[in-house]
């Protein structure tokens, strides 16, 4: 079954983003917002992380093959540089 991440603008609640994905029963989501927009979350796949990331404009998407097993937990550094996994 598809799941969805939503993101919203906090000011109108305008949808900005929405990206439909495999099974997250966590709710595992990570966002910056400093210059430049990064958003995290789970892939499709197993062990699968999402990598968005948005500056002046241009978007970039990645697919991480982070793990063999389920990703328990999704953390971006303060500048969002480094994204760690467990």
């Amino acid at each position: 079954m598809m799941q969805k991440v939503l993101v919203h603008n906090q000011t109108n609640l305008q949808l900005l983003h929405e990206i439909e994905k495999g099974p997250n029963t966590k709710g595992l989501c990570e966002i910056l917002l400093s210059g430049l927009m990064v958003l995290v979350c789970l892939g499709s796949d197993k062990g699968e992380v999402r990598v968005e990331v948005e500056h002046n404009g241009l978007s970039r998407i990645r697919l991480i093959k982070a793990h063999e097993s389920d990703v328990a937990c999704v953390a971006l550094s303060n500048h969002g540089r480094l994204l760690a996994t467990a």
